[in-house]
């Protein structure tokens, strides 16, 4: 049931890209995210830049590709949702969209 004590939130980690990562204008950042729930069943993985939700995955494996990203400092997280409603936010990395240092 919604709100049991004994429904823990599910899991989650970003594991692609790594941080610290440069990317150029206009490429391709593969997301993948590990999401887990030990009680329940994880039913969706989302993926955001910021506070910006930019994708989901509803099945594992949770991965997204996020198309031609804006450029600049991008902070990426996921958050898997389980079918209890509860939800983990993952890690935060941070990728850096622009000419290659």
């Amino acid at each position: 049931q919604l709100g049991d004590s004994n429904y823990g939130p599910p899991t989650c980690i970003l594991t692609s890209p790594l941080d610290g990562e440069f990317y150029t204008p206009g490429s391709v950042i593969n997301l993948a995210a590990t999401a887990l729930d030990s009680l329940g069943k994880v039913i969706k993985v989302e993926f955001y830049d910021g506070d910006i939700k930019i994708g989901e995955a509803p099945t594992s494996p949770f991965t997204f590709q996020y198309l031609h990203p804006l450029s600049g400092n991008r902070t990426l997280r996921a958050k898997a949702i389980d079918n209890h409603q509860a939800m983990t936010y993952s890690n935060s990395v941070t990728v850096f969209v622009n000419a290659a240092p």
